[in-house]
Parts: structure tokens; sequence; C-alpha cells
């Protein structure tokens, strides 16, 4: 993988990224919790949108309906963790190993600077991007599902009140 190919691949979970956590505010809004996903979309810690909606599905929606999105919420949230430790590092190719990449990380921890170190493969790359997609394609399904769940309610709620 060149470097202009490894920009590309981070290009891409970056992109597939940003769609997971615009998505993650659609589902809070067809959930009742918002009435745009910008309101959600504005906090800057993604952290805290998956938290928010965690605690909602938690409280609010049937054992079906929560283990699915509660399902889907933390494996976003294994991916946000995974993606932050990417983005946020300094990535450098092994030259002692072509298609292995070390991934030097640093946090400010108790006033003190804490490094870690992985090394990676071009493969590893791919498959965070792959993920990054296939949670992304996940969560259309659910706000599909969501769509139509809420759809029937509003119907219902017609019902109950004697209209059509």
């Amino acid at each position: 993988m060149t470097s202009e190919e490894l920009y590309i691949v981070l290009g891409k979970v970056s992109f597939h990224f940003t769609k997971i956590d615009f998505l993650c505010c659609n589902i809070a809004v067809e959930l009742g919790m918002y009435q745009t996903p910008y309101e959600l979309f504005a906090l800057q810690s993604v952290a805290d949108k998956i938290t928010r909606v965690k605690k909602y599905v938690e409280t609010n929606l049937s054992r079906e309906e929560r283990k699915k999105l509660i399902r889907w919420l933390s494996r976003f949230d294994d991916l946000r963790k995974e993606r932050n430790r990417v983005e946020h590092s300094i990535i450098l190719s092994d030259n002692q190993s072509p298609a292995t990449y070390m991934v030097f990380g640093y946090q400010l921890k108790n006033n003190k600077i804490e490094k870690t170190t992985q090394h990676v493969t071009e493969e590893w790359f791919s498959n965070l991007e792959l993920e990054l997609r296939t949670v992304n394609n996940q969560g259309y399904e659910l706000l599909i599902e969501l769509g139509r769940r809420s759809k029937d309610l509003k119907k219902r709620a017609i019902v109950l009140r004697g209209g059509k």
C-alpha cells in the first residue's frame, strides 16, 4: 500500500465514521428524542451522543428493539475508539516490514504524556474501513425499521383520535 493509498483508506474511515455519526442522530430523531438530527449532531463528543441514545433506548424501547439498537450502538462505540486511536495518532511505515505500520498514540493523563504503540497491517486499515461501512449499512436498516415503526404508531394515533 502506497502512502497515497493509505491516505485514501484513512479518508474513507473518516467519511464512513461521519456518516454513522449523523445516522445515529437521525435514529435519535426517529425515536422522538429530538426534532432535527442537528440538535444531537452539534454535540462535539460522539461518545456523549452514543451514551445519550443508549440511555434513551434502554428505558423507552421494547426488549427486541432495544437489543438491536444497543448492539449497533455498542459496535459503533467500539469502532469510534479504534477510529480515534488511528485518526489522532502518528502513523509511520515499518521499514523492516513494508506491509506493517506503526501507530503512535499520545494522550495527556494526570499531567503526563502516555504513549501507545500499535503495529498494524495494511489489511487492518482496510478491515476498519470495511467494518465502518458495514455498521453504516446496518444503521440504515435500523433507521428504516424505526421509520416503519413510527409511521405505524402515527397511524394508530390517528385512528385512536378518530381520524383517517
